[in-house]
C-alpha cells in the first residue's frame, strides 16, 4: 500500500529514447489523507434544492494534524462542470460556509450544482470530499 513509502526515501529515474538516464533527488511522502470531509447539506441525496445564498455544511475526519478546507462550486450545463465560486484556508473549526460572504460574486442563478470540500495539510498533500449536488430555483 502506499502507507509503506512514508518516510521513505524516492527517487524518480527516467531514461529517454537515446538511454541517456537522469535521476532526481530524493523526495519523501509524509502523510497519506485516506479520510476525506463529508458533505451534509445541500445534499444530492436529498435532492436538495436552495436559493442563491445557500448554506454549506459537512462534516470534518477525525484527524490529529493541522489542515484547512477548501469549498468548491461548480455550475453543471449540459453535463459540463465549470467552477464558479472557491473559498480556500477556512478554518477546521468551522463546518459551514454561508454563500456569498465579503468579498464574493452575487447570489447562485437559477441552475444545477455541485459542490466539495478539500481538506489541505499543512505540506500541501489533500483530500477531496465527493461531490454533492443541488439545484438553485
Amino acid at each position: 500500500t502506499i502507507q509503506w513509502l512514508v518516510g521513505k526515501p524516492l527517487t524518480i529515474v527516467s531514461m529517454d529514447r537515446q538511454r541517456a538516464v537522469n535521476t532526481g533527488e530524493p523526495f519523501y511522502v509524509l502523510r497519506v489523507i485516506e479520510t476525506p470531509p463529508t458533505p451534509v447539506s445541500p445534499s444530492s441525496v436529498r435532492n436538495d434544492t436552495t436559493d442563491g445564498t445557500p448554506l454549506f455544511t459537512w462534516q470534518a475526519p477525525a484527524v490529529s494534524y493541522t489542515y484547512t478546507n477548501t469549498v468548491t462550486v461548480s455550475r453543471v450545463d449540459q453535463g459540463t462542470q465549470t467552477v464558479v465560486w472557491e473559498a480556500a484556508d477556512l478554518s477546521p473549526v468551522s463546518e459551514t460556509y454561508q454563500y456569498p460572504q465579503t468579498g464574493t460574486p452575487s447570489p447562485l442563478t437559477t441552475g444545477n450544482y455541485v459542490w466539495a470540500v478539500t481538506l489541505v495539510d499543512e505540506f500541501g498533500n489533500s483530500c477531496r470530499s465527493k461531490e454533492s449536488s443541488f439545484a438553485v430555483r
